[in-house]
C-alpha cells in the first residue's frame, strides 16, 4: 500500500518537472483495459464496493452495487473492448456493470438487463474517484460510459440532502492528489462537432417514471423525460461535463431537487408476478399533505390512450407499408383491447403487438415539442379513487397495461391485506399460507416470513418452513430459496401476486450516459515505461452537486514509514529518471541534462538580479 502511494505521487511531480526541463513525458496511445482496484474495496465491505478517496482506504463518499441483476458477485464495474456502435457512434469498448455476457457482447446488451453500474453518492459534492488501468496502443479509441447514479447522502444538511447536478471530470490519481486533465494530453471526453458524446440523455430520470422507455414501459408521473443537461461553466471543455443545476419541472414540480433515498416519498406496487427479485409496478405514491386535499395523501395517475393509430413495423421489413394499430388497442380497459389486426402479409392474424409499447413511447417527450400527438396522456387523481372494484361500470377493477397483459388492480383499500405470498394449493382454506414477503425484513432487503401476516402458521404438512430456511434466522431469503430443493416449488406452493410498499427508489436514481476518449498521443502525468511497454491509469472523477453545501474536506492520507527504493544507475539501463524521456520511452537519461538545465536556470536568475540592480 505504501509503496503504491509513493510510487503515484512520484508519477505526478514527474510530469510536473518534465514540463519545467522542457522534456515530453512519456507519450503512448491507449487501449483501456480494466478497472484499477487501488482503491477500490476488494472484495466489498459489508456488500459495498467502497470507493476510498486514496489506496489507504482512508474515507470514502461512494460505492458501486456489487451484485449483478443475475445475482454474481463482482466489483460491480467493468471494461468491455468491444467495438459496436450506438446512438450514430462507433465506439471501440464500454465501462458498464460487471455482466460478462455470453455469447452476446457486452456493451449491446438489451436494455433492462443490468448493463448500468450503479454508483451511490453519499456525501453532497464528495468526489468519487474511479481509476482505470490503461496500456499502450497504436489508435485513438472512444469508450460509452453506462452507469446510473444514486443519491444516498445523508439528508443532515442545510439543503436537505438533495442534489441539483453532477459533474463528469477527467484527471489523474485520487483524492487530494487528483490532477485536472488537461487540453490536448489525450484524455478527454468523447466530441462530435464541438458537443460532447453521450449516446443518450447525459443524464434523465428512469422512463419507467418519466418519458417512458421501451423497456421499463409506458411512464407514471410525465410523459415527458426528466433530464439534466450540460451547463455553460464546462461548455468547450474537453475534461469536465457539468450540469446545469436545473432539476427538469416534470421532476421538481413534484418533488423539489433531486431527493436523497431516505427522503423520497412511499409508493405502493404490485407485484404482479408474485416474484420479490423483479422489479414491481408502481400505482401510488404517498404525496403527503400538500395543503391541498385533492392533491393529497395517496395519489396516482390514470394513463388515457388517446385516439388515433399508431405505426408499426411488425415484421422489420422495411420494405412492406408498417402497420396502423388503433391506440385503443393498447388500453387494457377498452373493449378493443389487444383486438387482432391483419399483418404486412395480409393475411396473419397478429394480437402480441401490445407486448411491445415502444410505438406509443416514441410518440412521448423525448424532444417531441407536441403533446397533441402524444398516444398517451395522464391525468392525477386519488388512488382510491381511481382503484374501485366496479371501474366506470366495467363490473371490473381499473386494469394496468403490465408486460402485454390487462392486469386487474385490486380496490386500494384492500392493497393492505392482499400482501405477497406462497400458497399451497392443495390446502383448504383453513391456512393454506406458506409463507409471506416481508420488504421491510432484514434491514430492508427483505424476505419471506413463515405463515401469514397475522402470524397465522401454515397448517399443511407437505412443506417445512425451516428445511429451506438453511441458517435458521427464521426468514426465508430469496437465495435460500433459489439454494433450496427446487421441488419446493414444483408440486403445490404456488407464488401469489400482491401488493408491496416500499420507497420509490427511482426518484433518487439517475440514469448516467457519457464516453471517454484516450487519444493517439497522450502524454500523461500517470504512465511509466520500462523502454519495451508503456502502463498508463487514468480517472474518471464523479460528484453529486449542490452549491448550498458545504464542500467535504478530503482527508489526508495516513503517513506511513515507506521503503527506500534504490534507483538504478543510468548506465544499467533501468528507465527513465524522473519518468522523463529524451528519445524512447525508458531510454535512460543523458547525465548532461541536470546540469544544462541548472546553468540556463542559473543564467536566467542572473538576468533577474541584473535587470533588479
Amino acid at each position: 500500500m505504501s509503496t503504491k502511494r509513493k510510487y503515484a505521487r512520484n508519477r505526478l511531480a514527474s510530469a510536473v518537472f518534465c514540463s519545467m526541463v522542457g522534456l515530453p513525458y512519456a507519450a503512448v496511445a491507449a487501449t483501456v483495459d480494466s478497472v484499477n482496484t487501488d482503491n477500490l474495496a476488494d472484495p466489498p465491505v459489508e456488500g459495498k464496493t467502497l470507493v476510498y478517496t486514496d489506496t489507504a482506504g482512508t474515507e470514502t463518499f461512494g460505492w458501486f452495487d456489487p451484485i449483478n441483476d443475475s445475482g454474481d458477485p463482482g466489483l460491480g464495474i467493468s471494461v468491455y473492448n468491444e467495438v459496436f456502435s450506438a446512438a450514430g457512434f462507433d465506439f471501440q469498448g464500454c465501462i458498464m456493470a460487471q455482466t460478462d455476457l455470453q455469447p452476446d457482447p457486452n456493451c449491446l446488451a438489451p436494455g433492462d438487463s443490468g448493463k448500468r453500474f450503479k454508483l451511490k453518492t453519499t456525501e453532497t459534492n464528495g468526489p468519487i474517484d474511479l481509476v482505470f488501468d490503461v496500456t499502450a496502443d497504436s489508435d485513438s479509441k472512444l469508450y460509452r460510459v453506462i452507469g446510473k447514479f444514486s443519491n444516498l447522502t445523508a439528508a443532515l444538511n442545510a439543503a436537505g440532502g438533495d442534489l441539483k447536478a453532477f459533474r463528469f471530470e477527467t484527471g489523474f490519481g485520487v483524492g487530494n492528489d487528483f490532477v485536472s486533465s488537461s487540453a490536448g494530453d489525450g484524455l478527454s471526453f468523447g466530441i462530435d462537432g464541438g458537443n460532447k458524446i453521450s449516446a443518450g440523455d447525459l443524464g434523465k430520470f428512469p422512463g419507467g417514471l418519466f418519458g417512458g422507455s421501451r423497456v421499463e414501459g409506458l411512464p407514471f408521473f410525465s410523459v415527458s423525460v426528466a433530464d439534466f443537461v450540460e451547463g455553460s461553466s464546462t461548455d468547450g471543455n474537453e475534461d469536465a461535463i457539468e450540469t446545469d443545476g436545473v432539476i427538469a419541472t416534470e421532476y421538481s414540480d413534484l418533488f423539489g431537487d433531486w431527493r436523497a433515498l431516505s427522503q423520497v416519498p412511499t409508493g405502493w406496487f404490485i407485484d404482479h408476478d408474485g416474484n420479490p427479485a423483479n422489479d414491481s409496478i408502481l400505482l401510488a405514491w404517498d404525496a403527503g399533505d400538500t395543503g391541498v386535499v385533492a392533491e393529497s395523501g395517496w395519489q396516482t395517475y390514470q394513463k388515457v390512450f388517446e385516439a388515433g393509430d399508431v405505426s408499426v413495423d411488425y415484421d422489420g421489413d422495411e420494405t412492406t407499408d408498417p402497420l396502423l394499430i388503433p391506440i385503443a388497442n393498447w388500453d387494457p380497459n377498452s373493449g378493443s383491447f389487444a383486438a387482432a389486426v391483419t399483418a404486412e402479409d395480409g393475411v396473419t392474424q397478429i394480437t402480441d403487438y401490445v407486448e411491445n409499447v415502444r410505438p406509443l413511447v416514441e410518440t412521448l417527450g423525448e424532444g417531441d415539442e407536441d403533446p397533441a400527438n402524444d398516444a398517451i396522456s395522464l391525468v392525477r387523481s386519488a388512488a382510491a379513487d381511481l382503484y374501485v372494484a366496479d371501474y366506470a361500470g366495467t363490473g371490473a377493477g381499473f386494469k394496468v397495461l403490465i408486460d402485454g397483459e390487462a392486469v386487474e388492480i385490486a380496490p386500494f383499500a384492500d392493497w393492505a391485506d392482499s400482501p405477497v405470498t406462497i400458497l399451497d394449493s392443495e390446502v383448504g382454506v383453513t391456512q393454506p399460507v406458506f409463507a409471506t414477503w416481508d420488504p421491510e425484513a432484514l434491514d430492508g432487503e427483505g424476505a419471506y416470513v413463515a405463515g401469514d401476516q397475522d402470524g397465522q402458521a401454515y397448517t399443511g404438512t407437505a412443506y417445512d418452513f425451516s428445511v429451506a430456511d438453511s441458517n435458521g434466522d427464521t426468514f426465508l431469503t430469496l437465495d435460500e430459496i433459489d439454494a433450496a430443493d427446487p421441488s419446493i416449488f414444483a408440486g403445490t406452493l404456488d407464488r401469489q401476486a400482491g401488493y408491496v410498499q416500499g420507497a420509490v427508489e427511482d426518484l433518487a436514481n439517475v440514469n448516467i450516459n457519457t464516453s471517454i476518449n484516450v487519444g493517439a498521443d497522450p502524454s500523461w502525468p500517470t504512465c511509466t515505461s520500462d523502454g519495451t511497454s508503456t502502463n498508463c491509469t487514468f480517472t474518471l472523477r464523479v460528484t453529486g452537486l449542490n452549491d448550498a453545501v458545504e464542500v467535504p474536506t478530503i482527508p489526508v492520507t495516513p503517513v506511513e514509514p515507506e521503503p527506500e527504493e534504490p534507483a538504478a544507475a543510468p548506465s544499467e539501463g533501468g528507465g527513465t529518471i524522473f519518468g522523463c524521456t529524451a528519445g524512447k520511452p525508458g531510454a535512460p537519461f543523458d547525465p548532461v541534462l541536470p546540469g544544462l538545465v541548472l546553468m540556463a536556470l542559473g543564467g536566467l536568475w542572473a538576468r533577474k538580479r541584473l535587470s533588479n540592480a
